[in-house]
């Protein structure tokens, strides 16, 4: 697939509405789009390189951007925030500019040289290779060559396809549709419809990886995604929360055996655990699930401590210091239980195993198995770092006493 199809197709959707309109055109592009390209188009699509909790950025800001327009079309920096300032969208300016040089380049006398080679039939892979491979520059003189690279690859794409490869490294794409209406896109590429929308999003919601999905899906059919399952290292979808009227109506709707978890308000974390060879690996993702290993040592060493040798744990990083409160997020002070009383760590998860998924072990297993399993593998930590498990659940008029509202997992 060339990039110059994909952009005529991003500006088709930026032009567009109607959100089934959205999905249609979508559908065409990946129908489209080979078995080695498919993932890439994705990301593309989504303003990305790889899925979030890869944590690969451009780290460019739009004076970079700035910069890069300049040198990429041999201009001056005041022309260009001139048209920046008109235009409010960098990507336009780009475009604009492209566009005004291919004309002076056309009008140049056969002797004149040409100095810049222009609308390249460069495919999507290779956009995106030299993209990936910008932002995933680093070190001393980082900047400056991103600057001089991005400014090259410019240089070599018509103009529309620069309005795209200036939008993408920061940030401002613009498509108003995200990773659900690509769902959506999957399932009319394979079915012709949305029929299979849920069974594409099971698979998502355990490997949050649009762009796999998209390839498995492109290589093996639906039936591909019967075989896909929780992977340490790349994490899960959490679930949202439902908030019901009453204790009964949760029983009814998660029962007829429930448990009751204590409410502990911190970051949400997943923590994810696996072995390769005698090394043990750990890696923690947010609610938004972006990587944040390095933010809590605490919990990577806690972590390594476990019994376990692949598995994904889920809980709540708290913040605490020696006393019997922990701030929340409003200012306010919520009392911890005594376990936690007196501790001098700076962070820990409450380790629950509800969402805990491994070959042989779906995400719907019972959560008293999986509370078991946890409590074993956790026998080694310290008091202060323990896990904090369900217990079955009291008589709903106690329940309704000491709750104003509760959680129903689907």
């Amino acid at each position: 697939m060339k990039f110059s199809y994909l952009s005529s197709n991003l500006e088709r959707l930026e032009k567009t509405a109607s959100r089934n309109e959205m999905t249609l055109l979508l559908a065409e592009v990946l129908k489209r789009a080979g078995q080695d390209e498919i993932d890439k188009v994705c990301y593309l699509l989504l303003g990305e390189l790889v899925p979030a909790y890869r944590g690969i950025e451009f780290s460019m800001a739009e004076k970079m951007m700035l910069r890069v327009i300049t040198g990429a079309y041999r201009t001056d920096k005041t022309r260009v925030l001139r048209l920046y300032k008109a235009a409010g969208d960098l990507g336009d300016v780009a475009a604009e500019m492209a566009s005004s040089l291919k004309l002076k380049v056309k009008s140049m006398p056969r002797t004149e040289p040409k100095v810049l080679v222009r609308g390249l039939k460069l495919s999507v892979v290779d956009v995106y290779g030299r993209l990936f491979e910008i932002a995933e520059d680093s070190g001393e003189g980082s900047q400056e060559r991103k600057v001089n690279a991005l400014a090259e690859l410019l240089g070599q794409v018509d103009p529309l396809s620069a309005k795209f490869v200036t939008r993408i490294p920061i940030g401002k794409l613009r498509l108003g549709f995200s990773d659900a209406t690509l769902l959506d896109a999957l399932s009319v590429m394979e079915k012709g419809d949305k029929s299979a929308r849920k069974e594409i999003e099971r698979a998502y919601n355990v490997t949050a990886d649009i762009g796999l999905i998209a390839k498995k899906i492109k290589s093996g059919g639906l039936g591909a995604l019967k075989r896909v399952e929780a992977r340490p290292g790349i994490p899960i979808r959490p679930s949202l929360a439902e908030r019901l009227k009453s204790i009964e109506e949760v029983i009814e709707k998660a029962g007829p055996q429930v448990g009751v978890e204590r409410k502990l308000d911190g970051f949400r974390t997943q923590i994810h655990l696996w072995t390769e060879g005698k090394k043990k690996n750990v890696a923690l993702f947010s609610r938004n699930l972006e990587n944040t290993t390095r933010m809590f040592p605490e919990i990577v060493k806690a972590a390594e401590r476990l019994r376990l040798k692949n598995t994904i744990l889920d809980g709540e990083t708290i913040g605490y210091t020696r006393g019997p409160v922990s701030p929340r997020g409003n200012g306010a002070a919520d009392p911890l239980p005594r376990p936690f009383a007196g501790s001098t760590c700076s962070s820990w998860p409450s380790l629950a195993a509800g969402n805990m998924g491994r070959a042989g072990q779906p995400l719907t297993a019972p959560l008293h198995q999986l509370d078991g399993r946890l409590a074993q593998a956790a026998e080694c930590l310290p008091y202060e770092q323990e896990a904090a498990g369900s217990n079955p659940a009291p008589p709903t008029n106690q329940l309704q006493q000491s709750a104003s509202g509760v959680r129903a997992a689907r």
